[in-house]
């Protein structure tokens, strides 16, 4: 994983290092947020920009990670888990088991959301290469050929780059969604190529994660309570306010495409937390553990949480301060896009709550994963719930007014709650206290005197 690279001195400590490590992480990580930003921004100069074309992709981009939600947090522990235990081999088992489960789910969905639409097998196709596509994304981190994923990116607009170019202004709504689809194809191939030539031993296939959220059903109700959290108030927009711009398809173009482009505005904020929790927090959360596994003095397992509060911290902060960062520069930008007609009068409303949101949004999800590093699945349970339902809430009666305020709220709602639950004071005490005791039960002797 890139966080890997920024171990090593030339990619801490020189800014061209520094800029590599955060490309690394971000094709990693966010392979399914680039991909339609990508198109959008190419075939907007290309061409018209097609409301069923967007409404189609948008539909398959947000049912696609609302489907897999559940799922993956379980996958990711689950490839955390076998990475730790050095086996290769049943990472791979997982991953054909992943594959299997969700092409299953997304054929079967994506035929129940696109059922009255007319290009519906085209659709149906884009949906489900969506949904393998982020199966990729969680399994290719675990092989460190980062390069091959760039290649990946690279050889799949190229191929729409060519697409473009060759028909021009030929292009309809069929097509456009055919190179989509085709393009997302390409590179969950070259993906599944990677993954099976690094990973492959066998053809057998584990479904381990399920079995983990079996012992662990908060994980799958935190997963999709995350991303319900995330898309509500666009599903209520579309109930509200939607325009059905083709059979079946209603979306809010007002609201939907502004918040796209502030969510990829703040994918440096969700690199930041992922290479540091990768490098700072992992470093310390490990001294600490094995402190506690080895029987080390008192004084130096205190020392040792110390250090890994004050990790926390950092990162906390320097979360808050590259958010802020952001949100200077989504306000400087935002009169420009409306100059350039790339945004109305309403969309910069939504574009300016909304990246106050995804403000927010950081510090909830960074906080949500230190609440399940150290097994706090209940606080992180209730904080998505929280989000969920403030979300929906607000956004169903203050919605259509202010664009975004659901979204902006339920975030400040579900980081305020985390941030008050979270706390690591009597950590020392709860991890001896759940310790096994080493009393063995043996059968009942009967003594008579």
């Amino acid at each position: 994983m890139a966080g890997k690279f920024f171990k090593l001195k030339f990619f801490r400590e020189t800014f061209l290092g520094n800029f590599l490590t955060f490309s690394i992480s971000a094709f990693e990580s966010n392979l399914l947020w680039l991909f339609p930003f990508f198109f959008f921004s190419f075939i907007f100069r290309k061409t018209l920009l097609f409301e069923a074309l967007f409404g189609v992709i948008t539909y398959s981009f947000i049912f696609s990670t609302i489907v897999l939600g559940g799922l993956a947090f379980a996958i990711v522990r689950i490839i955390s888990d076998f990475i730790y235990l050095n086996q290769p081999r049943k990472i791979y088992e997982n991953y054909s088991g992943a594959v299997f489960l969700v092409f299953f789910v997304s054929l079967a969905s994506g035929y129940i959301f696109f059922h009255d639409y007319h290009y519906r097998e085209i659709a149906m196709f884009l949906f489900m290469g969506l949904s393998v596509l982020q199966v990729n994304s969680l399994f290719v981190g675990a092989i460190e050929k980062t390069y091959l994923t760039l290649f990946s990116v690279g050889a799949s607009f190229s191929l729409v780059a060519l697409f473009f170019n060759f028909f021009k202004n030929n292009i309809n709504e069929k097509m456009g969604i055919m190179a989509f689809a085709m393009s997302i194809s390409l590179s969950v191939f070259i993906l599944n190529v990677v993954i099976t030539k690094y990973l492959k031993s066998t053809t057998q296939i584990r479904f381990d994660f399920l079995k983990l959220i079996g012992k662990n059903p908060e994980l799958l109700l935190i997963g999709y309570l995350y991303y319900l959290s995330y898309w509500i108030d666009n599903i209520v927009l579309w109930i509200q306010r939607g325009i059905e711009v083709a059979p079946g398809i209603v979306i809010y173009p007002d609201y939907d495409f502004p918040l796209f482009i502030t969510s990829v505005s703040f994918i440096p904020s969700i690199v930041l937390i992922n290479l540091n929790i990768e490098t700072i927090f992992l470093e310390k959360y490990l001294a600490f553990f094995s402190s506690i596994k080895s029987n080390k003095p008192l004084n130096q397992i205190e020392e040792n949480l110390r250090k890994l509060k004050l990790s926390i911290k950092h990162i906390l902060f320097k979360v808050i301060l590259v958010g802020i960062t952001t949100l200077i520069l989504n306000f400087s930008i935002a009169p420009f896009f409306k100059e350039w007609g790339i945004l109305n009068e309403n969309s910069i409303l939504a574009f300016t709550v909304s990246s106050l949101g995804h403000f927010f949004n950081a510090v909830f999800v960074f906080l949500m994963i230190m609440c399940l590093y150290f097994g706090y699945y209940a606080e992180a349970l209730k904080g998505n719930l929280i989000a969920f339902v403030v979300n929906f809430v607000v956004s169903w009666f203050f919605g259509k007014t202010i664009l975004g305020i659901g979204f902006l709220v339920s975030f400040l709602s579900g980081s305020v709650f985390l941030l008050h639950k979270f706390d690591l004071k009597d950590l020392i005490f709860k991890i001896y206290s759940s310790q096994p005791h080493g009393l063995e039960k043996v059968k009942r002797i009967s003594w008579k005197p």
